[in-house]
């Protein structure tokens, strides 16, 4: 919807969907995906220490940017996920 945020919580065994300005867990309309127990959120590193990234409307743009990492146990490997200001992901 216009003019409401999008946003994603992460934790290490976690990410949430929100859409309110900021999260909270007890949050009705939060939506948990299911995650994988072989995979886990790594290295967080968005601006000001932040775990959510909020995405504005129209365009997406956000103030925490930044990257993180998602680690597979079971292939022992791991992808960086980068967050650009303008809203842009990149793997």
């Amino acid at each position: 919807r216009i003019g409401q945020p999008r946003a994603i919580h992460f934790e290490q065994d976690s990410y949430t969907l929100f859409s309110t300005p900021t999260y909270s867990a007890t949050e009705a309309s939060n939506y948990l995906p299911d995650f994988p127990s072989s995979l886990s959120i790594q290295n967080i590193a968005l601006v000001g220490g932040e775990t959510d990234v909020v995405f504005f409307s129209p365009y997406g743009e956000t103030a925490t940017f930044g990257s993180f990492d998602i680690a597979s146990s079971g292939l022992n490997s791991s992808v960086t996920i980068t967050i650009s200001s303008n809203g842009a992901i990149a793997y």
